[in-house]
């Protein structure tokens, strides 16, 4: 099973279910194929090379998405974890202690508590500003400075549903 990394006040926003839908820059972004008129002013776009694969259209690149439709993912945070006594403690839960917490990078799949299954996948160029609805399934304003720094830019959008 994959998993997938939130910020804390994200994976917050999932479990109480305000976040659906989350963007993931493509890397490496799609580089769009033109062919010039004769005349060398209008463009016509023949599709986008993306690593070694030519894609007639943006719908082709969720083939390439790390997360498909239906599968279910886990949600990677910050903790204590023991692979012998499986003991687990999370970061969320203990936000004062002084305790030396482990990655979420290295989280393994079995200290999981949380996990999201991939509704649908799409490819698309983002562009703010997005609907309020959008906004919502985003988990509202707190997503807005990481949308901003994306914004641009070829993203792959997961909407999920959350199961734990």
């Amino acid at each position: 099973m994959k998993g997938i990394l939130f910020k804390p006040e994200d994976i917050k926003a999932i479990v109480e279910r305000r976040k659906t839908v989350t963007r993931r820059v493509i890397k490496p972004q799609p580089i769009a194929q033109t062919l010039p008129s004769p005349n060398g002013t209008i463009v016509r776009s023949l599709g986008y090379f993306w690593k070694s694969h030519f894609i007639n259209q943006s719908e082709d690149l969720i083939y390439y998405a790390r997360y498909q439709v239906g599968e279910t993912v886990y949600i990677k945070e910050a903790g204590v974890w023991d692979n012998k006594t499986k003991f687990r403690a999370y970061k969320a839960n203990m936000p004062n202690t002084q305790t030396k917490w482990q990655s979420p990078l290295f989280m393994p799949e079995w200290a999981a508590r949380y996990f999201i299954k991939t509704k649908d996948v799409r490819a698309e160029r983002l562009s703010l500003p997005l609907s309020p609805e959008e906004l919502a399934l985003e988990g509202g304003e707190t997503a807005l400075p990481i949308l901003e720094k994306i914004n641009g830019l070829w993203v792959f959008r997961y909407e999920f549903e959350f199961s734990s």
